[in-house]
């Protein structure tokens, strides 16, 4: 469509900065989002936009999909696409198609309901993954991991004990728990020190329109830690291809020996990494 493009992201504080940033290359809207969504000014309409915003379940974003929709305003990301990018086992099989140039760990997954937790499904799932052969996880649901809640959900091992853990790591993330659990095997990355600490290697890859817009560095690493190497910046996109969103990110870890992918998601719900230049990041997303 040939309508005016426009830059649309919540009203709340934490995108003020943000906001700046956008609007000195496109004119920028404000709302907010309970049961309906609110725009903080008239627009001209029908447009399209382009959000950021914070992260929505794929129904809550097929919801606000529908109702901008209603108000002449047709996000670029479309709710099919939202979910192919934001749900770990969707881009799974993308994410895995990236070997041999990376390694993609692993991974098993249940859908279920947090309230109607399927323990003889886990310890069924648990079973096949010793089986592999796999002796630690990382446990998940199907967008986040529980990080903040300390390493007993991120360096899990794989044994009788498990399904029980899993239980706690579902009453952990509470009302943001999504779909069902993802257990993905546990790989090791490389460490630097920078800031009087061990860091990790991460990079997160952003694609608009099917191509890598910038690799930025996304763990505080040193200028000295290892560039993403053309091979796997190469995979990455051909996984970009297939997810088939208009805006996306691919992260990207320095493994052992080897590149790892850990996963990927949906552009408007990914955070900016470190001293990311996000006025650049709008000029291309404007283009």
């Amino acid at each position: 469509q040939g309508w005016p493009l426009i830059a649309l992201l919540p009203s709340h504080p934490e995108f003020d900065e943000e906001a700046e940033l956008a609007a000195m290359s496109l004119p920028v809207a404000r709302f907010s989002f309970e049961d309906f969504p609110a725009l903080d000014s008239l627009l001209h309409t029908p447009c399209r936009a382009i959000a950021r915003h914070f992260m929505l379940s794929a129904e809550r974003y097929g919801a606000l999909y529908k109702s901008l929709v209603e108000m002449g305003v047709h996000l670029v990301v479309e709710p099919e696409a939202y979910e192919r990018a934001h749900y770990y086992p969707c881009a799974y099989p993308a994410l895995a198609s990236m070997t041999p140039a990376v390694k993609c760990p692993r991974a098993a997954w249940i859908a279920f309901e947090p309230e109607a937790i399927p323990r003889k499904d886990l310890e069924k799932m648990v079973a096949e993954i010793a089986a592999w052969p796999c002796s630690k996880v990382v446990i998940k649901d199907f967008v986040k991991s529980a990080k903040e809640a300390g390493q007993r959900f991120m360096h899990a091992s794989v044994d009788e004990e498990l399904p029980d853990l899993i239980g706690e790591f579902v009453k952990v993330r509470g009302r943001r728990f999504n779909r069902g659990v993802v257990l993905k095997e546990l790989k090791s990355l490389e460490c630097y020190r920078a800031h009087g600490e061990f860091v990790t290697n991460e990079w997160r890859l952003w694609f608009i329109q099917g191509k890598l817009q910038v690799a930025t560095p996304n763990s505080f690493q040193p200028d000295s830690a290892a560039k993403v190497p053309e091979v796997v910046l190469a995979a990455a996109a051909h996984a970009a291809e297939t997810i088939a969103s208009p805006y996306l990110t691919i992260d990207v870890a320095e493994g052992t020996g080897a590149w790892i992918v850990l996963e990927a998601g949906d552009g408007g719900v990914s955070g900016s990494s470190p001293y990311q230049d996000m006025a650049e990041h709008w000029m291309q997303l404007a283009r």
